[in-house]
C-alpha cells in the first residue's frame, strides 16, 4: 500500500486503535471490536483514514489495514509520521500530515486528552475503557453529514488556523 496513490477524500478521520476500536486492555477476543460499527457509518462517506495509532511504530501501513475488517481497509489511506517529542504529541503528528497534505477537513478519534491541546475541537475524545460507544458514533456520523459550508473546523486547529492564507 502506497500513500502516494492514496484515493482522494473530502474528509479525513484520523484513527487510534487502543481505547477506539476496542477497550484499552482488551484481550484477543475484544481487539477490534468496535470495528464494524465503525466501518457501517462510514461506509457511504467521502471520508479516508489514516492511522494515527502508536502500533504505527511497529507495523507497517500494509500490516495495520490488514487487522481491520475487509470492508474497512479500502479506506486506510496512510499513517502519520514519526513520534513528535514535547506537549501534545499526537496532534503535533497529525497537524504535520495535514499540513504536509492540505487537508482541510479532518477530525480525530482518540482516547488521549492530554496528547491534544485542551479545547480541541478536531478531537472526539473516547472513554479508553469502552472505545467507541453510540455517542460517538452519532458525534461523527453529525460531522460526516455536514455540508462543506457548515464545518466550522475547516483549515484550523485548536488554537488558529492552521494553514496560512
Amino acid at each position: 500500500m502506497n500513500e502516494r496513490t492514496a484515493p482522494q477524500y473530502q474528509r479525513i478521520l484520523f484513527l487510534d486503535f487502543d481505547g477506539v476500536l476496542h477497550p484499552r486492555g482488551a484481550g484477543a477476543a475484544e481487539m477490534f471490536c468496535h470495528a464494524g460499527p465503525l466501518c457501517d457509518l462510514i461506509k457511504d462517506a467521502d471520508c479516508g483514514v489514516v492511522i494515527s495509532s502508536s502500533w504505527r511504530f511497529h507495523l507497517g501501513l500494509r500490516s495495520l489495514t490488514r487487522l481491520l475488517p475487509k470492508a474497512f481497509q479500502g479506506r486506510v489511506c496512510g499513517r502519520t509520521g514519526p513520534r513528535h517529542l514535547g506537549a501534545w504529541p499526537k496532534y503535533h503528528e497529525i497537524t504535520e500530515y495535514v499540513q504536509r497534505r492540505h487537508i482541510s477537513r479532518w477530525i480525530v478519534l482518540d482516547d488521549s486528552a492530554e496528547d491534544f491541546p485542551p479545547g480541541c475541537e478536531q478531537l472526539i475524545l473516547c472513554d479508553p475503557r469502552i472505545g467507541l460507544d453510540g455517542r460517538i458514533l452519532e458525534r461523527l456520523g453529525a460531522w460526516l453529514a455536514e455540508a462543506p459550508g457548515e464545518q466550522a473546523l475547516n483549515a484550523k486547529n485548536c488554537n488558529g488556523p492552521l494553514i496560512p492564507s
